[in-house]
Order: structure tokens, then C-alpha cells, then sequence
């Protein structure tokens, strides 16, 4: 009779022998994290969105952003308001897709509960990242698991690309930040709206376990909001004078001047209170703000700290000079003691 260890190794060299698949980890068919954050990729509107059918040498760096496309199926295209689905910005389904591989979408921007800019064309910038699922142009995923593309849908139904049949306001084909049309949307293009981002399969049919993000967020005209003091607040000031200033930005960066070293949309942000009235001994504001932790307004400049007063943040280039267009917000406060 044979030792165990002699059937083992006999095992060992038939399953060598027959040539077995090597068993792959799950990590083998996760989507790098990274993919995507490149700020350069292609966002532009033109149309991806081919029929089933079509042939499978598509462009696959072009984002819809709401011009016309034949789809291939309306399979529940834009249900990405079911709330039954994963409607946190990150929390993995359970098996979505075929092969149970947990995707999940993960916003980069614009963030729950901040501001988001609406540029003067409508367009809003979306980033995503979408772990354990790739995301390539209709008829590109060649039988692979978890390949598929992206809805977008803003508020329900109600900001809808309706002049194209489309059920979503945009489709994403490609990793990288793209942009939502706001003109779609019924309300107008800025106030709070809720985004909800649905991974789909290249016929545009959801999975059998649906994977949806979704987040609100505050979507205005311009870079920069205040936030404390708001306007027609009432603000008491201390005996120091000095009373907090608060605010949020969307899609530029705060250093201390000078200190950008060539990024875009860079810069610090100037304080104004009534004009120049308030402004620091030769300086062109009443203080700066250089951390998005806020800053201290300093009433000590005014000639008198107290009054309805115009509170106004302006967002300045790493050199001090305005932006084009301008961007700025202004709150009138009641200062009293």
C-alpha cells in the first residue's frame, strides 16, 4: 500500500498534467483606483451611444453629453431613482454583474452636500471612480465581466436629455471627469439636486443586483458661496472685533498667494466689507482667505464695527487678480454688540 504522500504527488503531476486553469484572485478584475482621476480626459457632448448591432470599432473617447443616439435597448435605461438599490456613494452591491464581484460607484465630484459650479454653457462636471467595474463603449466588452457603461440621472426624470428619447441626462463610455447638461433639467440648471449614477450593461439593461450611487448637491452660478455669515443674518460682534467668515468652493484649489506653482484654478480668496471701507491699512481687502477652514473678518477696520453692512468674498489667480468671469458672492449682515 502506497503512503498518502505517494498518492499526493501523483495527484499533483495528473491535475499538472491535464493543464488546470490557474484559479485568478478577485483583485485580478479590479479596475485600478486611479482610473479615472485624469483631469485631462475627454468630456466632450458627442455620441457614443451605439445600437447593439453596431460595429464594434467605436470611438471610445467620447462622453454623451445629450446629443442624439441610437440606443441599443431602453431596458429600464434610467431607473436610477429605484431607492430599493445601494443608494450611498459607495457601498458595494452584492452581487452586481454576472460574476459577484462587488462594483460600486464612488463620487470624487461633486461632493454630498457641498456646491457644484454650473458654467455658462450648463455643464457641470461629474467625476467618478467605479472599482471592480470597467467601464468601454457599447459592443467594446467583448464578454467580459462587469464591463458595461454608466447612467446619469438628476433628480428623477426631471433633468432628462427628453429631446434625444433618452432616458438619463448623459451616458458615460469612459473612466475620467465628465460633464452633466443642467439645461436638460426642468427647474433650471442650478439649486439642490440629487445625481444618481447607475453602472449598466452595454445594452443599456441594469444588472440583476442594481448598483446606484447618488448624492445632492447644491449646483450654482460660480466657484464660490458663503456660508456664515448668510445673508440678512444677524451677526453679534465680540469685544476683538474679529467675527468668522465661512464658505465653500467648487472646482479651484486655496493656496496662499504665490504659492500655486502653476496649478489652474488656483488662488486665495479676498474679503471686501462695504467696498474699501473696511479694508486693511494698505491693503486692497478687509483680509484674505487661503484654507477653506474659513478666516476671521476683522471689523476693527471700519470706521464703525457695527450697521447693516455688504460682506462680499471674491475668489482671486495666485497673483491677486480677479478671475474672468468673475467669481464672487455677497451676503448683507447686521453686525451688532
Amino acid at each position: 500500500m502506497r503512503a498518502p504522500s505517494t498518492y499526493l504527488l501523483a495527484l499533483a503531476t495528473t491535475l499538472s498534467a491535464a493543464g488546470c486553469a490557474t484559479i485568478i484572485g478577485l483583485d485580478d478584475f479590479r479596475v485600478d483606483p486611479n482610473l479615472g482621476t485624469d483631469a485631462g480626459a475627454s468630456s466632450d457632448a458627442s455620441d457614443l451611444d451605439a445600437a447593439a448591432d453596431a460595429a464594434p470599432a467605436l470611438d471610445a473617447n467620447t462622453t454623451d453629453a445629450g446629443a442624439s443616439e441610437p440606443d441599443a435597448a431602453p431596458a429600464d435605461a434610467g431607473a436610477a431613482g429605484d431607492a430599493s438599490a445601494n443608494a450611498d456613494a459607495g457601498t458595494p452591491s452584492s452581487d452586481a454583474g454576472d460574476a459577484g464581484l462587488f462594483p460600486r460607484v464612488i463620487f470624487l465630484a461633486p461632493v454630498a452636500n457641498g456646491i457644484a459650479n454650473v458654467a455658462a454653457d450648463d455643464l457641470a462636471v461629474l467625476s467618478i471612480e467605479t472599482p471592480g467595474f470597467t467601464i468601454r463603449s457599447p459592443n467594446d466588452c467583448r464578454g467580459e465581466p462587469n464591463c458595461g457603461h454608466v447612467h446619469v440621472t438628476i433628480d428623477g426624470t426631471t433633468c432628462n436629455n427628453v429631446a434625444a428619447g433618452k432616458a438619463y441626462n448623459i451616458s458615460i463610455f469612459q473612466p475620467g471627469p465628465t460633464k452633466m447638461n443642467m439645461a436638460f433639467c426642468q427647474g433650471g440648471p442650478t439649486g439642490i439636486k440629487t445625481i444618481s449614477v447607475e453602472l449598466v450593461q452595454e445594452n443599456h439593461a441594469p444588472f440583476a443586483t442594481r448598483e446606484i450611487a447618488t448624492l445632492s448637491t447644491n449646483f450654482i452660478r460660480g466657484k464660490v458661496r458663503l456660508t456664515a455669515p448668510l445673508d440678512e443674518d444677524v451677526v453679534t460682534v465680540p469685544a476683538s472685533n474679529l467675527t468668522p467668515l465661512r464658505f465653500m468652493l467648487s472646482d479651484f484649489t486655496l493656496r496662499a498667494p504665490g504659492q500655486c506653482g502653476g496649478l489652474t484654478n488656483c488662488g486665495h480668496a479676498r474679503v471686501t466689507i462695504d467696498g474699501a471701507a473696511c479694508n486693511a491699512p494698505g491693503q486692497a481687502y478687509n483680509t484674505i482667505a487661503s484654507a477653506t477652514s474659513g478666516v476671521n473678518l476683522n471689523l476693527a477696520h471700519c470706521s464703525n464695527p457695527l450697521g447693516t453692512k455688504n460682506v462680499r468674498i471674491d475668489l482671486v489667480d495666485d497673483t491677486g487678480a480677479a478671475l474672468n468671469p468673475v467669481q464672487s458672492h455677497t451676503a448683507s449682515v447686521t453686525f451688532i454688540r
